[in-house]
C-alpha cells in the first residue's frame, strides 16, 4: 500500500508540481535525491545508527537534491530535439566520433525557439545558412518550412479530401503547424 501510495504522490507531485516549476529535467535530480536519501537512512539503520542519524541522513540527502536540482542541465536542447532517434545513424558517418554528434549539430543549426511543458518539449531549429524552419515535438519533427516538407503536409488533407465524392466535414489531429488544416479548409466543408 505504501509502494503503492509513493508512486501515485510521486506522479502527481512530478506532473503538477515540479515539471511546472522545475521544467522536465530537474525533477529527476530530486527523485534520484530522494531515492539517496532513503538509501543513506537504510544504511544508517542497517548499521545501527541512532534515529537521530537516520532522519539526519536523509534530510541532508533531500536538501542537497533540493538545492542543486534547479541547476541541473544535463541534456543539450540542439540534440535532445534534433531527431536524433530517427537520424542519428545517418548522421553518425558525417562525424570522426559518436562523441562529436551533440557539438556537429550545433555547427549545423541554430535552436530559434525551446520550451518544455508538462506534455510535449517544442523546438524549432534553423539550418544554418538557411532560411528554413523544423519544427519538432518531441524530438520527431512534425512541420517544416521546405517544399517537400509543405507538400507532405498539404497531401496529408488533399489526397482523401479528393478521394471521397461529397466530403461535408474533416478532422485533422497533429501537432505541426497547421498545414493540413489549412488545406482542407480549402474546400467546401461544412466544418474542419
Amino acid at each position: 500500500a505504501w509502494n503503492t501510495a509513493g508512486a501515485i504522490a510521486g506522479a502527481l507531485a512530478a506532473d503538477l508540481v515540479l515539471v511546472e516549476r522545475l521544467g522536465l529535467q530537474p525533477p529527476y535530480l530530486v527523485f534520484a535525491g530522494v531515492l539517496l536519501a532513503g538509501g543513506a537512512a537504510a544504511l544508517a539503520a542497517a548499521a545501527g545508527a541512532r534515529t537521530r542519524v537516520q532522519v539526519g541522513a536523509l534530510a541532508g540527502a533531500a536538501a542537497a537534491a533540493l538545492v542543486l536540482a534547479p541547476l541541473w542541465r544535463p541534456w543539450d536542447p540542439v540534440l535532445a530535439t534534433s531527431g536524433v532517434h530517427r537520424y542519428g545513424l545517418e548522421w553518425i558517418h558525417r562525424v570522426d566520433s559518436p562523441l562529436r554528434l551533440g557539438a556537429w549539430l550545433r555547427e549545423q543549426r541554430e535552436l530559434v525557439f525551446y520550451r518544455e511543458g508538462t506534455e510535449a518539449v517544442v523546438a524549432v531549429q534553423a539550418p544554418r545558412g538557411s532560411d528554413r524552419h523544423f519544427l519538432s515535438i518531441n524530438g520527431k519533427t512534425d512541420a517544416g518550412s521546405g517544399a517537400l516538407d509543405v507538400a507532405q503536409q498539404r497531401f496529408v488533407a488533399h489526397v482523401p479530401l479528393l478521394l471521397h465524392p461529397a466530403p461535408k466535414r474533416a478532422l485533422v489531429v497533429g501537432w505541426g503547424s497547421g498545414a493540413s488544416a489549412a488545406s482542407a479548409a480549402l474546400y467546401p466543408l461544412e466544418s474542419v
